[in-house]
């Protein structure tokens, strides 16, 4: 068999498409509403102001906001049985610019906790609702997801 050798006409467009892909993606990493609940979670637990007015709607001036942040403070820094927690993302509803994530926190002891998070879009960024958050939490379970 004759074996041709890959000429560079072949393979300069296959390197120009992985990184373009590649490039794609590193940007895309830190949008959407997945990303917008990560950083909210990190601002919390690192108490930074700054960045919970970037990724929420009320921004750190908003009591709603900060008991949220507490929570997840409590929840990953000092769960109720000691050490640190972790949370993961169970599942997203998508309606439009308003997108509802489900949380799963899970203590050292096995014991969970969840959270159906609203995170909504303002403009072009994704933030989270806190008040939106806490009203769906305050509503009977038969009536939280209509």
């Amino acid at each position: 068999m004759n074996a041709r050798p890959y000429s560079s006409a072949s393979i300069v467009p296959a390197a120009v498409l992985a990184l373009l892909t590649l490039l794609v993606f590193y940007v895309l990493q830190d949008y959407g509403p997945e990303s917008a609940l990560r950083k909210f979670h990190e601002a919390a637990l690192k108490g930074d102001s700054g960045s919970l007015d970037r990724v929420s709607v009320g921004g750190s001036a908003d009591q709603v906001t900060r008991e949220a942040a507490a929570t997840v403070q409590y929840f990953l820094k000092d769960p109720p049985s000691g050490g640190g927690g972790r949370y993961r993302l169970l599942r997203t509803d998508h309606r439009g610019r308003t997108v509802g994530a489900e949380a799963v926190y899970v203590f050292p002891s096995g014991q969970t906790k969840t959270i159906y998070w609203i995170v909504v879009k303002q403009g072009n960024r994704w933030r989270v609702d806190a008040l939106a958050t806490a009203r769906l939490m305050s509503m009977p379970e038969s009536q939280s997801r209509q």
